[in-house]
């Protein structure tokens, strides 16, 4: 992405000096754009997605729904990748049937000019398309590592994604009772959004890294407290 910078420069959008402190951070540019995650990470996605699946068949189908879903956005990415690679190849191509640009009219110029821009518009969307790939991809891997690891505690069959329901579901609206008992307890004038904030508080609480994280924060007052 740092031939964005060269974008900014030659349209003289912003002054030099500001340009310069941008030129000046450009590995941070760069390096914030490989890292950046576009969708959710796995910490998230066991605490936020699967709060409300109390039972690791509900876990495990759940966590299949979202794969899928991820994986039908990727295969339709890659035809707008590939419709975008045509739009770059017609521009081109129109640019190409232009004559010298010794020969070229005002009109002209400014025709070939804006076919230039609107490719490398499309040439940085790309850029873009290929990284929400891999983030797609890397989400995909995550629920499938998720699956694996449910797998064993499976009660219900991995096959039949209702057998498991007449167990998981009224677990859940069980919850859901009572985090709306709490929610009336407080008064919360909107009981959906306390109870999504109640269910999000059990389950990171319940996570293993929060616990883990938890039970290390505790070590050094355990020993002072000794």
């Amino acid at each position: 992405m740092t031939s964005d910078l060269s974008i900014i420069e030659q349209t003289g959008i912003i002054e030099p000096d500001k340009l310069n402190k941008l030129i000046n951070i450009k590995d941070k540019l760069e390096d914030g754009f490989k890292k950046q995650q576009i969708y959710r990470p796995r910490y998230l996605m066991e605490v936020a997605v699967l709060k409300n699946s109390l039972t690791p068949d509900a876990k495990y189908w759940q966590s299949n729904l979202e794969r899928k879903v991820q994986f039908q956005n990727l295969i339709m990415l890659c035809y707008d990748y590939q419709e975008k690679q045509a739009d770059i190849m017609m521009n081109q191509a129109k640019e190409f049937n232009y004559p010298n640009d010794d020969h070229l009219n005002s009109i002209q110029k400014a025709e070939v000019f804006k076919l230039q821009i609107q490719t490398n518009r499309m040439q940085t969307q790309l850029i873009i398309m290929q990284k929400e790939a891999d983030e797609r991809v890397r989400e995909i891997l995550e629920w499938t590592d998720i699956m694996d690891k449910l797998e064993p505690e499976l009660e219900f069959s991995k096959d039949n994604p209702e057998e498991h329901m007449p167990k998981s579901f009224p677990l859940k609206f069980a919850q859901q009772q009572q985090l709306m008992k709490i929610a009336g307890a407080v008064g919360a004038t909107d009981m959906n959004g306390a109870m999504n904030i109640l269910a999000l508080t059990i389950s990171a609480f319940n996570n293993p890294k929060t616990k883990e994280l938890i039970e290390e924060e505790k070590k050094p007052l355990t020993k002072f407290n000794r």
